[in-house]
């Protein structure tokens, strides 16, 4: 489902597929709260239709991007990866590989990973989102960049418990949902002013 409003002809769309976790099964919450930060700043350029492939899983090592980009009505589709350090001194970092690919032919027009501490985020998704812009050669007005460059929140162990508590799997286990609460009273205390993790 495009994320923006009536697609008109002039502008390339993007789908974004779910970042795949690589690391540990707890940590899906990570890839699913990039995937969704990215989209929705891509979605604030008025040059880009940008269409959301949706939560579910897709082993993207056997699907074919071409066929997915094609079903999802896409020129380009943007997938990519995430892995938190495993353990010792770096267990504050991650790794984030993402890839830009044109659905005609499958190829890859950029590529990158960026090892960084997990405090460089937000920098992060603003570099991937300006880069995707840059590579599909879409117009970026001041307001846009402004958008794009926007944070939540400055405190990223702020940002952690939020995305545990919004993006961790469906339930209706009681206790599950409790906990989904406590990640979200976390983030309010860390920042007080966090106004998405109030609502």
């Amino acid at each position: 489902t495009p994320v923006q409003g009536p697609i008109a002809s002039d502008r390339k769309m993007i789908a974004v597929l779910p970042m795949r976790n690589l690391g540990a099964a707890e940590d899906e919450f990570f890839a699913a709260g990039i995937t969704d930060e990215i989209l929705t700043r891509l979605a604030t350029v008025k040059g880009l239709g940008v269409i959301s492939a949706g939560t579910e899983s897709t082993d993207q090592g056997v699907i074919r991007i071409g066929s997915v980009g094609q079903e999802l009505g896409a020129d380009y589709v943007l997938t990519g990866s995430v892995r938190w350090a495993s353990s010792g001194d770096d267990s504050r970092r991650v790794r984030i590989s993402p890839k830009l690919i044109r659905v005609d032919d499958e190829t890859h027009l950029w590529a990158e990973v960026y090892d960084r501490s997990v405090d460089d985020i937000f920098e992060i998704q603003t570099e991937i989102a300006l880069t995707v812009v840059r590579e599909l050669g879409a117009a970026l007005l001041e307001p846009e960049r402004e958008a794009i460059a926007s944070r939540p929140t400055e405190n990223a162990e702020a940002y952690q418990a939020y995305m545990r508590g919004i993006w961790a799997a469906d339930s209706v286990d009681c206790d599950f949902i409790r906990s989904r609460v406590v990640y979200l009273h976390r983030a309010t205390e860390i920042d007080p002013s966090f106004a998405e993790a109030w609502a």
